[in-house]
């Protein structure tokens, strides 16, 4: 037992002036959802196409090139291909919670005690899709059984249990996967989703796909510091080079598969990281620990029936789409009824983004980054960084500009909640 001190109080008592240093943060309340802010409405007319989602666990926006991944980057020319999007966090968490309820990954903990599920799924299955979930992690942890896929019979919710390592687990989801398309393509509509686990550290792949030498063999966390680790990052990054050129060459499994059935005209085609993976650009290596560009910025790949293939570089987020896909499946609501992203048939008309980790979440602007933590502590305050992820002081001149977007910010970060 001990007498708690604060050096605040003490340091008044001796006399010495105290000053309060003022910081902005989001606060901490139980409260519960109100999600969607409005009821559902749908057209009776609307189509219900096919939806197939692949996303590959920490794959960045920089891998989605001709060399690494080619067959998805020769298919994305005849989708959308967006080149400057954006996680909604720096964890799978946050990152596939956003990308599937549109909203700040801040939500999570909220969604997770009211076991809530998106408006997304809870349409498909209202509107008789067959749902199939692969995994090649778990559906456990982290908690998407109680979240983004509650409402999903648990049979219908696919993972393995074995002792395979992720490469063999990942052929056989997409085994699966294929074989799934082949027999339910003429039992319209489906929903398939796939979870690739390969480019996650270890970064696991076939020696068919080295296709970067020479490579980290020996990938010990037990062993591992920032200080051992730099010499041999761009092993390691071949590594993950590799593992990306694997998951490329499954993807196209599906491609292919999609192209025998003839599904592309009735399919809409997710492609997407659930967040991205540094090492040590900004002194660090993984994700989880900060928002630098590596961390956060991620592929998207999407195909829509009947829409032009398009080059987007103007900021996109993971929260834009199913603001995008929503309309698309014939829902009238307007979009803020449910998200916090816009759709990307219309016009992108703002100024930031937003993204979220544990502790808050983090303004994404042209020139800044500022941190919002869900509450003021020594271990979680504000910080500015410059576009470069360089800290910087210019606070003032950074809080003149952007203080009503940050007063925006606050008020999304409890808008689908109520006391």
């Amino acid at each position: 037992l001990y007498n708690q001190v604060r050096f605040r109080s003490l340091a008044k008592k001796l006399g010495f002036e105290v000053t309060h240093r003022q910081r902005l943060s989001i606060g901490e309340s139980n409260q519960n959802l109100s999600y969607p802010s409005n009821p559902i409405e749908t057209s009776l007319e609307s189509d219900r196409p096919n939806i197939i989602w692949l996303v590959s666990e920490s794959l960045r926006w920089d891998m989605l090139n001709e060399e690494t991944m080619p067959h998805t980057f020769l298919r994305s020319k005849q989708g959308w291909r967006l080149t400057n999007h954006y996680s909604g966090g720096n964890g799978t968490r946050q990152g596939l919670f956003s990308l599937f309820y549109g909203i700040y990954g801040s939500y999570w903990d909220a969604f997770l005690r009211e076991r809530k599920s998106p408006v997304l799924m809870d349409l498909l299955q209202d509107r008789d899709y067959e749902m199939n979930m692969y995994t090649s992690a778990d559906f456990s942890y982290p908690e998407f059984d109680q979240t983004i896929f509650e409402k999903v019979p648990p049979q219908n919710l696919h993972q393995f249990h074995d002792n395979k390592d992720a490469v063999d687990r990942d052929i056989d989801n997409t085994d699966a996967i294929v074989e799934l398309i082949k027999t339910t393509a003429a039992n319209s509509p489906f929903m398939v989703f796939m979870f690739y686990e390969s480019t996650h550290a270890r970064y696991s792949f076939p020696e068919v796909d080295a296709i970067r030498k020479p490579y980290l063999g020996d990938l010990n966390y037990a062993t591992m510091t920032r200080k051992s680790l730099a010499p041999k990052i761009g092993e390691l990054k071949n590594r993950y080079i590799n593992a990306s050129h694997f998951i490329d060459r499954q993807m196209e499994r599906v491609f292919a598969e999609i192209d025998r059935q003839d599904l592309w005209d009735n399919t809409i085609v997710v492609v997407a990281g659930d967040h991205g993976e540094e090492f040590m650009e900004n002194g660090f290596w993984g994700h989880n620990s900060g928002f630098s560009t590596q961390q956060i910025k991620t592929p998207m790949v999407i195909w829509l029936p009947d829409s032009q293939p398009r080059v987007i570089t103007t900021p996109t987020s993971h929260v834009d789409i199913t603001a995008t896909i929503l309309p698309a499946l014939g829902v009238t609501n307007d979009p803020s009824d449910y998200t916090q992203g816009v759709d990307l048939n219309r016009p992108i008309d703002r100024n930031y983004l937003v993204v979220s980790d544990w502790s808050g979440v983090c303004f994404i602007g042209d020139e800044y980054k500022f941190t919002l933590p869900f509450s003021s502590s020594l271990t979680s305050s504000n910080k500015l960084f410059d576009k470069h992820d360089r800290p910087s002081t210019d606070l003032v001149g950074f809080l003149s500009a952007h203080r009503q977007h940050l007063d925006d910010i606050m008020g999304n970060a409890s808008k689908f909640l109520q006391r």
